[in-house]
This record gives structure tokens, sequence and C-alpha cells, in this order.
């Protein structure tokens, strides 16, 4: 009788293992929520304005989530405005949350832009597309995606006959 290459059939085994295990802990695993809080001005230069998009990540889960990554892309009026990674690390904790900002540069050539876009657009919309990336144990990088289309709060201007 025989009983196989012994060399062969741990490592198979093993990695059975780990994939039964990953199945099992994906399965217990729920996704952080994502949402956005705020577009702020925080400051201005001679190469234009500075913003801070704060998002608010809840975490659900019994383990501290570390944020790897946060890739986005903004848009005004429907056309593309902004596109950026930021790579500062954050630990969300477990069943917690934390806030997450991600500092953008508008240059004033890209304000002009939209300024322009005005007279077709009297109420300009935004919208941001972001994909958070989470480095979960034994899953991996779990990617989370988070979409906001909002108004611009800009006031009503009456000007003087």
């Amino acid at each position: 009788m025989s009983r196989g290459n012994p060399r062969i059939g741990a490592p198979a085994v093993a990695l059975l293992g780990l994939l039964v295990l990953a199945g099992c802990v994906r399965h217990f695993f729920h996704d952080p929520k994502v949402a956005l809080r705020e577009a702020t001005v925080t400051g201005f230069s001679s190469a234009g304005a500075y913003l801070s998009l704060d998002f608010d990540v809840l975490n659900p889960n019994r383990v501290t989530l570390p944020l790897r990554g946060v890739d986005y892309k903004v848009w005004v009026n429907g056309a593309r405005f902004l596109e950026g990674t930021e790579s500062k690390p954050v630990d969300v904790p477990a069943h917690g949350a934390a806030r997450v900002t991600l500092p953008v540069t508008l240059r004033y050539d890209d304000f002009v832009r939209v300024l322009k876009s005005l007279k077709d657009h009297p109420r300009p919309i935004y919208d941001i597309e972001a994909e958070f990336r989470f480095a979960v144990p034994v899953v991996g990088i779990v990617r989370v995606p988070v979409r906001e289309h909002r108004e611009i709060p800009f006031p009503d201007l009456k000007l003087p006959l």
C-alpha cells in the first residue's frame, strides 16, 4: 500500500488549513464603515488653497484595523478636479472609530476653472470617490469604496441693482 509523498502532503494540508482559516475569519469580519464628514478650506498660499477631506471610520470588529492607504478622486460639476493617494497609516481601534484626514492642495488655476463652470451650474456639485485599504490579519488587504455626491454650499449672492 502506497502512503504518498509526505513532502507534498504536509504543505498541501497547511495551505488548505490557511484557506479554511481565512474563510472563517472573513465570515466573522465586517467591513468598516467609512463616510465623508466634511470638506473644509484650511489655508492659502501663493500657489493655491489647502483643503482637508475628513472621513469618519467605524470599526465593528474585535481587532484593531490598520489603514494602509487611501486613493481618492474629486470631480466638480462632472470634470475631474483632483486625485491622489494618502499613505499615512492610521489604526482604527477595535469596536471604535477614527477620523481620517486627507490633506489636499487646490491650485488656483483649478479653482478658476470651477468658477468658470458656475455659469452653467449655479449650484456646483462635487463628487468624491475614495478607496480605503485596510490590512486585515489572515485575510489580507480589504478595500472599502466610498462615494459622496454633494452640493458645494455657496451663499446666495444678491447684487444691488
